[in-house]
């Protein structure tokens, strides 16, 4: 029996359903979404990575450290949980090097100007602000945001490179 056209379809559709939304298959991501304004808001798809490189965007864990002090500050979403993700370009690798230079706030990584650290949020909270030349231990990172007011490595530091979920691309930008 030769199936035509549409059944094939309509097989494909029933099978891929089945795989989807089966309880038992887990299946990767393939899109994050970012409501922050880090980095541009929008849609961002997982591409595969074998090789990490400074200006990556990368989807991430943050530290405890840096959760329990975004929570206790009010960033985020109002109902932030352990599983609050962060996106964020790679601002520097293992053995390259990041300063916040004491005076000036001046955020460099790399030896190439980011932007200015700020000494409070936007709410009047002091930032923990990593003054002085840092270097990133080996398997680390330090994830940096485009938005002036991003909290990120200037107040963060460093974050290990297994926490990374992903490397992403845009696709679909609404700022």
């Amino acid at each position: 029996m030769k199936m035509t056209r549409w059944s094939k379809v309509i097989l494909g559709t029933l099978l891929g359903g089945l795989i989807l939304f089966h309880p038992g298959v887990d299946l990767p991501k393939l899109f994050y979404t970012n409501l922050t304004a880090s980095i541009p808001r929008g849609l961002y798809l997982v591409i595969p990575c074998t090789t990490l490189r400074d200006g990556d965007i990368v989807v991430y864990r943050p530290t405890d450290a840096t959760f329990c002090y975004a929570k206790e500050k009010g960033y985020g979403p109002k109902t932030l949980n352990p599983e609050y993700l962060l996106i964020k370009k790679i601002g520097a690798l293992p053995r390259e090097t990041y300063q916040v230079v004491q005076g000036t706030d001046d955020f460099y990584a790399n030896g190439q100007f980011i932007g200015q650290a700020q000494k409070h949020d936007p709410m009047g909270n002091e930032l923990p602000v990593q003054y002085g030349t840092h270097t990133v231990p080996q398997d680390s990172f330090l994830p940096i945001g485009t938005n002036p007011l991003s909290f990120d490595g200037r107040y963060e530091g460093t974050v290990p490179m297994d926490h990374i979920l992903a490397r992403v691309v845009p696709i679909l930008l609404i700022d």
